[in-house]
């Protein structure tokens, strides 16, 4: 069996590992060595990757977390283990086998037993890709000192999570009733987030609950007399001052003594990404928390003035013999961005094609989605492929170009006798698939076989358009307006010149009166109406027949997915605008550090007995898992906007 490959090393962490061993005054390196092997713990087998990390919130793994109180300053690094794997069991695998080394490396193994405790009984024995995008755990371990701690994310347990909670606490605390009553008072206003161990030995640990509010509420209304704290109040009132926070930019915390099940400390985190300002901002909030929490400031001026870290969470907390600390989180520096200058997005391109590239197969293919009939395979391997082709022409990224043609190569291979892609090798030839498939071929310089030009034009509607499969069933042989502007710029010239005009007069029907055109197997618009715009630009004929009304609803995103396609619309629609920049600000701040966007919701699965569905959709809701239809996307994007 072959080890797992290290994981991906992302651009910051040696920063973080730097002023971690600096604080600790440890050797780098070990640091370093000893952090990486948490985050991409060995496996057996290859998992795939396309994984991400929402420990911050641009996707880096990992972060340092002083703790300042009256007995000095206490050093934990928190990571995400194998944040990189898309593989929801592998990356549980990898977790577990992190948190043994954790316990076993930093003095903590007489905490394997409580950990495997909270473990069975908070994550399902089949942990479901779907509800655990993200991951199922975190991890934290002392630096210069002994302890270790785990977090278990409860959010996909939903309401069951509060039975689970009471039957783990009871299991796991010699008295549960503080506990189990503490949990009764809290459980009208709050949402349960995480749970977890932190400690050295059961007889030093504390259980650990995280919560958010579900409305803004008074401390003091939570039945948690620690959290009253006139200290703790003051703290919020400097980091707030008259600002607002959302409420998912507020966590708090109960930790319960392992060894009595009494009442232990509480504490609250404000996310520093919820509150945006300059290092020397955050210095002097720092120093006025640090006096009204009565310790001292973090020795942390030259990690933030000097860019090498950013504030992640700043918390407060308070113990039962009425201690306080001051909690900093710091995370590695963002990608840095010189605003959107065509050396940005060369850069942001360049990494969103390292992404893609370390998610292709060794045969050459891309994997993505879970539907009923399996994995996207020959769909995906076209729509990415061609995104790394364009992106390889508009920036000139010898490695994408190669991993295209590595593509290209792999769908002439799976083609096989039959012409035509579909979405994958059992669901029969799209014009969806084939279009990209064709696409890629001719951008990356490969024959085109006339039979699956041939093939393609089966897919053509009389009245202009291109149905998804030529025999139906039912509405999904109509004609359809997202393939028939993707799949059209397929065609050669001479079968585009000889439809184009049935074409124009198909796209203008279709398009509504607010300069959108509908999608039939996507959630929203925007797919749909950037491809009826590139399609018309290509062909000659921007502006006619698209309507000239406001973008109205494409301006507002609720994905990295839309907001790729927004910020092309803008750009063409509006160049130069302050909407236009905007977007496009919006869209290069949603890069996670690997170079991906996360992937969402996008893709429906349209009922076939539905013509309509931007009338009334009917049909599931379905997630690009590793993103890569979503990045590819962006690069679509980019690529046009870098030309322009």
């Amino acid at each position: 069996m072959t080890p797992q490959p290290a994981g991906p090393l992302l651009p910051g962490l040696d920063c973080l590992w730097e002023e971690a061993a600096r604080l600790a005054g440890l050797d780098r390196l070990a640091v370093s060595s000893a952090a990486q092997a948490l985050l991409a713990p060995p496996l057996h087998g290859s998992p795939r990757r396309g994984g991400y990390s929402e420990l911050n919130n641009d996707g880096h793994p990992a972060q340092l977390c002083l703790s300042q109180s009256d007995r000095g300053t206490g050093l934990r690094v928190l990571v995400d283990p194998g944040w990189f794997l898309g593989d929801a069991s592998a990356r549980l695998e990898a977790s577990r086998a992190a948190l043994a080394a954790a316990l076993r490396d930093h003095g903590a193994l007489d905490l394997s037993g409580p950990c495997e405790t909270l473990l069975s009984t908070m994550l399902d024995a089949d942990i479901a890709p779907e509800r655990y995008p993200s991951g199922p755990l975190w991890l934290g371990v002392g630096l210069a000192q002994p302890g270790c701690a785990v977090y278990v994310d409860v959010r996909p347990l939903s309401e069951a999570v509060w039975e689970r909670m009471e039957r783990w606490l009871r299991c796991t605390l010699p008295d549960a009733a503080d506990a189990v009553a503490t949990l009764q008072r809290l459980r009208p206003g709050v949402v349960l987030s995480s749970v977890g161990i932190e400690g050295v030995s059961r007889r030093h640990a504390r259980a650990k609950v995280y919560w958010r509010l579900k409305a803004p509420a008074p401390l003091n209304t939570l039945g948690l007399p620690l959290i009253s704290d006139t200290r703790l109040a003051a703290f919020l009132a400097t980091l707030l001052a008259n600002r607002e926070l959302p409420l998912s930019g507020l966590v708090m915390s109960a930790g319960f003594d392992l060894a009595s099940g009494a009442l232990e400390d509480v504490k609250i985190d404000l996310c520093g990404h919820c509150l945006p300002q300059p290092a020397d901002a955050w210095l002097a909030v720092l120093e006025r928390a640090a006096r009204d929490l009565g310790v001292r400031r973090p020795d942390v001026d030259a990690a933030l003035t000097g860019g090498r870290c950013e504030v992640a969470f700043i918390g407060a907390g308070v113990d039962r013999h009425g201690r306080h600390r001051l909690n900093l989180y710091l995370k590695p520096p963002g990608l840095a961005s010189a605003g959107n200058t065509p050396r940005t997005l060369r850069d942001r391109m360049a990494r969103a094609c390292r992404y893609l590239c370390d998610l292709q197969q060794p045969d050459g293919s891309f994997r993505d989605y879970r539907l009923p009939v399996g994995e996207a395979t020959q769909w995906v391997t076209g729509f990415v492929g061609l995104a790394l082709a364009e992106a390889a022409q508009a920036a000139d990224l010898p490695r994408a170009r190669a991993s295209a043609a590595a593509a290209a190569d792999w769908l002439i291979r799976e083609r096989r006798s039959a012409p035509g892609w579909g979405y994958n090798a059992c669901t029969g030839p799209d014009a969806d698939s084939t279009g990209f498939a064709i696409r890629l071929l001719r951008a990356t310089g490969r024959p085109v076989d006339p039979a699956d030009q041939d093939a393609l034009l089966r897919h053509w509607r009389p009245g202009g358009g291109f149905a998804t499969y030529a025999e139906g069933p039912d509405a999904w042989g109509d004609a359809h307006p997202c393939v028939s502007a993707a799949a059209f710029l397929a065609l050669d010239s001479k079968n585009q010149n000889r439809l184009q005009s049935e074409l124009l007069r198909f796209t203008g029907r279709m398009a509504h009166a607010d300069g959108s055109w509908p999608s039939y197997w996507w959630r929203t618009h925007h797919y749909s109406t950037w491809h009826h715009l590139l399609l018309l630009r290509r062909l000659g004929q921007c502006g006619t027949p698209s309507p000239h009304g406001a973008t109205g609803t494409l301006l507002e995103t609720t994905s990295a997915f839309d907001l790729a396609y927004a910020a092309g619309i803008a750009h063409w629609r509006a160049p130069g605008s302050a909407e236009a920049a905007r977007l496009l600000s919006d869209l290069l701040a949603a890069q996670r550090a690997d170079g991906g966007w996360t992937g969402g919701f996008n893709l429906r699965v349209t009922d076939p007995s539905c013509c309509t569905p931007w009338v009334r959709p009917q049909g599931d809701l379905y997630r690009d898992r590793a993103g890569s239809i979503t990045t590819g996307s962006a690069l679509f994007v980019l690529s046009e906007i870098l030309h322009a």
